[in-house]
């Protein structure tokens, strides 16, 4: 599975030409994705969504937006990955609140 679709595989509907609103809804989405996939594919899409934001981060060193993907589907992807670390982990809901900005700060 693309990275790229994750977007579209949480049912998440992004209009053209419109800007995106990143709602409570959307961390839902992410949490029961997370819950109904097998750790195998959480663990592919994690690796392929490290990999899909370090291009981000290149992007962001040259002083450039990413051609391929909006803010809103770099957010997802980062709470992908915050949501599926603190599942291995046992966290809850203060570790999310540091990872998320730590990611956030380091590919947006």
């Amino acid at each position: 599975m693309r990275i790229a679709s994750l977007a579209g595989s949480l049912g998440v509907i992004l209009m053209e030409g419109s800007m995106a609103i990143w709602k409570i809804s959307d961390h839902a989405m992410v949490d029961k994705f997370i819950r109904e996939k097998d750790n195998e594919k959480i663990q592919a899409l994690k690796a392929e969504a490290f990999g899909e934001l370090e291009e981000v981060k290149f992007y962001k060193s040259a002083n450039m937006a990413h051609p391929n993907y909006t803010k809103k589907e770099i957010e997802l992807m980062i709470e992908l990955v915050v949501k599926t670390e603190a599942y291995e982990q046992g966290k809850g809901w203060l570790f999310r609140a540091k990872r998320r900005t730590e990611l956030v700060m380091e590919y947006t």
